[in-house]
Formats: C-alpha cells, structure tokens, sequence
C-alpha cells in the first residue's frame, strides 16, 4: 500500500529500539514548502516574513542593544548608564571590548559586582551581555605564543588562535 501522505515510499529493514523508527517507520527530516499564487516581489516578501513569523518567530526578533564602554567596576556608573538605556528603550547592554569587562574572572567580588548591575539591569528589562575578543588579546606575539596556531607550509606561528591549543584548557579553568 503507498503512503497517503507522500507518492514516495521507501521499505528497509528498521532497529525498532533507534530513535525515530518507532513502528518500523523512519521519519526523516521534513521539507515545507511555501506556494505563491504570485512572482510580485511585494507578495512574495509578504508571503515569506509571514511564513517565518509562524515557523521561527525568534527570526524576526532584533533587541536595541547598546556597547557599554563604563567600567563594569565603578557600579554607580553602570546603574547610572542602565537607567539611561531604560528611559531611552533600551533593551539588551553589551559590555563592549575595552570596557574592562573581566569575563574570565573567578573573583568573588567581581563576581558579586556583575551580579548586582545584572539585577539592576533586570529590574529596568535589560538584558546584560558580554563578550571577548580572545584571538585579538591572546594570539600576538610575546603573548601566550603557544596558544597561536602555526601555518601548515612553513611552520611559523601566524598570529590567528588556534582553538585545539591550551588556551581552551585556560578558558575551561577560569
């Protein structure tokens, strides 16, 4: 008998104790498909954005964030950076490169720092985030050489993070 649902029908022997071939039945990955009734490029932008609204909303979502460049150590200038954003609509802050960000730390008191701006933050409906640029700050020369990668042709260190390096193993202990 075919399969209703598909003209397509495949029969191979199925481990009924693997995941997705309950019932001796393989289900594989599925494909949607988005009918236009239309080649209008208007309609067919409509046609997507709501095709995407209903399948991935989180797509469609874009925060006002801003780079904050306070010391993330002196807690009255970031409650006093947090207030502004949140009178202005600001929806997520990024603890810029050069900020002073620590985002390794262990410091306990460091620690109980960014706990503190992130409660205020939240209390105003910011979300707080940071990152790290650890290919730019670690992988030059003279700074934690072995962490750099190695061209394959020559040998050489070339100045790029190499992410198999013990760098990872840093990252992991801090």
């Amino acid at each position: 008998a075919r399969n209703p649902v598909s003209a397509y029908s495949m029969r191979v022997a199925l481990d009924p104790n693997l995941p997705g071939t309950e019932g001796g039945r393989l289900d594989s990955f599925r494909v949607l498909e988005l009918l236009l009734g239309s080649t209008e490029s208007e309609t067919v932008s409509m046609s997507l954005r709501r095709m995407r609204r209903l399948l991935a909303p989180a797509i469609q979502e874009n925060p006002i964030f801003m780079h904050v460049t306070a010391d993330p150590h002196d807690l009255s200038a970031v409650e006093a950076t947090l207030e502004q954003m949140a009178a202005v609509g600001f929806e997520m802050a990024i603890f810029s490169f050069g900020s002073g960000f620590e985002l390794e730390s262990s410091d306990p008191t460091f620690i109980s720092t960014v706990t503190n701006f992130t409660a205020t933050a939240a209390a105003h409906g910011i979300e707080v985030g940071a990152y790290d640029l650890i290919a730019l700050t670690r992988a030059h020369p003279g700074n934690n050489d072995s962490w750099q990668s190695l061209n394959p042709d020559s040998g050489a260190r070339d100045g790029n993070a190499c992410f198999a390096s013990r760098w990872v193993d840093y990252l992991r202990a801090a």
